[in-house]
């Protein structure tokens, strides 16, 4: 049997470091990722300056701590070889928080700004 998550997750320090021209890249790579876990991407992620927001379909079996953090650090690790800002912000350190938004039940986006909301925003230094 297979359930529908949405997941979101934000850049640690909520750092406004995805910009417009790693928009489509971000996406490849999530799906890329989903499909080693079985997974599908149901349609176009949502990716914003400093927040991303997918909705997966995988098997009940399938970890959703395990591909969250899988999804983090694919994108993660290529937006930091790709894009020198983006290392010089986070120096080869994973550049999503540790937390993550999970829902079951088709989460609002009431629901999805509050928990943004929980995660201090800086400036980008």
């Amino acid at each position: 049997m297979a359930t529908t998550y949405d997941l979101a997750f934000c850049t640690k320090y909520r750092y406004d470091a995805l910009k417009n021209k790693m928009v489509n890249k971000a996406r490849t790579l999530l799906n890329e990722v989903a499909i080693k876990f079985n997974a599908t991407i149901q349609g176009n992620a949502r990716v914003d300056e400093d927040f991303i927001q997918v909705k997966v379909r995988c098997d009940d079996n399938t970890s959703t701590f395990d591909l969250v953090n899988a999804l983090k650090g694919a994108l993660s690790v290529y937006l930091q070889d790709e894009y020198a800002e983006i290392r010089a912000l986070y120096n080869r350190k994973n550049c999503f928080d540790k937390s993550f938004f999970r829902s079951d039940h088709g989460a609002s986006d009431d629901e999805l700004n509050a928990w943004r909301d929980e995660h201090k925003k800086y400036n980008n230094p």
